[in-house]
């Protein structure tokens, strides 16, 4: 017996998978627990879950913006894991945004760490002269991260938390995705630091 909108996948019974669209994301991560409550989802941060892709993947990478160096320290932070590339349309919406939010939320403890997955590091570059920002950029030539945080569109995002926790995922970006990140992100930088 599982709870309203839960199902058994995978070839384990202890692997239940659930798709749910909420405060502008879509999450389907793997729950190796129940809920604490078994009550509807209302667009709210959820905390009742455990689920085993909530502690975020470790990010790193070659920079694309400073070759040779490394990313900056993001412990105790929230950050947003933004996954782009120069071919997709969405992008160049949401790259000027992002950087927005990063140079407005930042002294308060937000990071953007954006995820480049361009075929080649020319095209990166190509769309990076016309689309400016000021948050660290990495690539990920082997798709070691787009798999690691099961990317399956373009953009990606993923708001994680102080205590490194994924507590929203994004898929795709529009006007309304700006705005239900903005508060996620002001709602996260609420929270006490661990």
């Amino acid at each position: 017996m599982y709870a309203t909108g839960w199902a058994m996948a995978s070839n384990t019974p202890l692997k239940r998978y659930k798709q749910n669209t909420h405060a502008g994301g879509i999450r389907d991560p793997c729950v190796i627990s129940w809920p604490v409550r078994h009550a509807a989802v209302t667009g709210e941060i959820r905390t009742q879950y455990h689920h085993v892709s909530d502690i975020v993947p470790t990010v790193r990478g070659p920079r694309l913006d400073k070759p040779g160096s490394s990313l900056p320290p993001v412990k105790g932070q929230v950050v947003y894991v933004d996954f782009w590339a120069s071919w997709c349309v969405p992008c160049r919406q949401s790259m000027p945004i992002l950087d927005g939010l990063y140079k407005k939320h930042g002294a308060a403890g937000f990071a953007v760490v954006g995820v480049n997955k361009d075929v080649t590091e020319a095209d990166a570059r190509r769309f990076l002269q016309q689309v400016k920002v000021d948050f660290p950029l990495i690539t990920d030539d082997a798709d070691l991260l787009a798999r690691a945080f099961d990317v399956k569109a373009m953009p990606s995002g993923y708001l994680v938390d102080r205590k490194g926790v994924v507590r929203q995922v994004h898929r795709g970006f529009t006007a309304q995705t700006a705005g239900a990140l903005e508060s996620q992100i002001v709602k996260l930088l609420a929270e006490a630091a661990p």
